[in-house]
Order: C-alpha cells, then sequence, then structure tokens
C-alpha cells in the first residue's frame, strides 16, 4: 500500500436541505493529524469530502431546481470545500477530491463546480479529482475542470466475475479516453457473501 484515502464529513439534515454543516473542530484535528501520519509514514493521501444526509438518503439524488435554492447549496457546499482545501494545502495532501457522488447534479451543474474547481485551483497546488459513483462517470460534465477523473466503482461484474471485470476495464479505458484525463479508482469491494458481485454497493 502507498496511497490512503482519508474522508472529511460534511452533514445535511436532509436531501432538500441548502446547508452544509462543516465538520466539528474536533473531527478537523483528527482529519488534519491522520494526513500528518500518512504524510510522515511516506503515503500519498487522497483527502475526500464527504456530504452524508441526516435522512438516510443518497448524495447522488440531490438535485436543486430553483434557482435560489440552487445558489445557496452552492454557497454552503463550496465554504465546505474551501475548508478542505485549506486543510489539503496546509498538510500537502497528494489529492484532493472536489465532490463525492453528485449524480444528480454532476452534469446540469457542470458550470457551478466547475466555477468552484477553479478556486480551489488558487489554494492548492495538489491534484483535484472528483469521485463520480461508477454509473455516473461517463455523464460528468466537468472532467477538464480536474486533473484526474476519479470512480467509486462498484460495479457490478456480469454476466460472471472473470468477464464482468473485463467489461470493467473496457468502460474505465474509455473513460480515461472520453475524459481526456487520467482515471483513479478511489473506492472499490465486494462482500464476501453469495452473488455480492451483482449488487456490489448493498450494504449489509
Amino acid at each position: 500500500m502507498n496511497t490512503l484515502g482519508i474522508l472529511l464529513e460534511g452533514r445535511m439534515e436532509r436531501i432538500d436541505a441548502t446547508e452544509v454543516r462543516p465538520p466539528t473542530r474536533d473531527e478537523m484535528e483528527a482529519t488534519r493529524q491522520a494526513l500528518v501520519d500518512a504524510h510522515e509514514l511516506g503515503l500519498a493521501t487522497v483527502l475526500v469530502p464527504h456530504l452524508y444526509l441526516d435522512d438516510g438518503s443518497w448524495r447522488g439524488d440531490m438535485k436543486f431546481d430553483a434557482p435560489a435554492e440552487k445558489e445557496a447549496w452552492w454557497r454552503s457546499y463550496g465554504e465546505f470545500l474551501m475548508q478542505a482545501t485549506t486543510l489539503a494545502r496546509n498538510t500537502g495532501a497528494s489529492v484532493l477530491s472536489v465532490g463525492v457522488e453528485l449524480k444528480a447534479m454532476s452534469k446540469t451543474d457542470a458550470a457551478q463546480m466547475t466555477a468552484l474547481a477553479a478556486r480551489v485551483r488558487k489554494e492548492y497546488d495538489g491534484r483535484r479529482t472528483y469521485s463520480a459513483n461508477w454509473d455516473e462517470a461517463e455523464n460528468v460534465g466537468f472532467w477538464p475542470a480536474v486533473d484526474l477523473a476519479g470512480v467509486n466503482g462498484y460495479y457490478p461484474l456480469l454476466p460472471e466475475p472473470e468477464r464482468g471485470a473485463e467489461n470493467v476495464a473496457r468502460k474505465l479505458s474509455h473513460l480515461a479516453q472520453t475524459a481526456a484525463r487520467p482515471v483513479l479508482v478511489l473506492e472499490a469491494g465486494y462482500r464476501s457473501s453469495p452473488l455480492s458481485h451483482e449488487r456490489p454497493w448493498e450494504w449489509p
């Protein structure tokens, strides 16, 4: 192992909330220390600002149609991301993700994310990525704004694991070509249970 991914948690009350609650001071310090420790061990680090919703909804379903709500959410999210940016810069993180699985917005709100990625670049000179869901990556509208096309790769391995893995390899190769960016697989995993290769995103 030579790279460690570290999450920084932001929270929202529900799927239609426009406020992102930032980490507490203690949570920020714990994340900072983890990044510092990893650096001292000679590990590369990926800092991933990750949204969790208190109502149990999936962040990939979030979408704001009303202009005022859209503006408010992006302003609040931007504040959270810039906290992460400062942390990444101060700890020497190798890579910073500008978002995670914002599937319902990653095409329609490409302009907002492009602008936010540009703000990040002014403060942080490491590599930037975006953590796309496996079934979102080919539709992301702002790959030119980041340095690496990131994927959370919970791909189903169909029709069976061996041929399914070959299909995934082809998909990732195609993504690298269409995004014109190197691909970084940020998450992948399969439960040790029957047929988990068919729906690996289900847990438990």
